[in-house]
């Protein structure tokens, strides 16, 4: 459910298409659930032609680094 103003769902729309975009085609591998701690993990992995094709929000023209 979302409130706010229409020119704030608005946006927060638009991010959320965003998100959905860069996560496209991530695939997680593996998952690991800490009962204990109550802590999940996950480890996904994305091709590297899709990471160097989506620009940084901040640096459009700066070439994504992988480690």
């Amino acid at each position: 459910e979302r409130s706010g103003r229409e020119s704030e769902q608005d946006i927060e729309l638009t991010r959320e298409e965003i998100v959905q975009e860069y996560l496209q085609d991530v695939k997680i591998i593996d998952r690991q659930i800490d009962e204990e701690n109550r802590i999940c993990t996950a480890t996904a992995i994305m091709s590297k032609k899709r990471v160097q094709s989506i620009p940084a929000p901040d640096q459009e023209s700066a070439p994504a680094r992988l480690p």
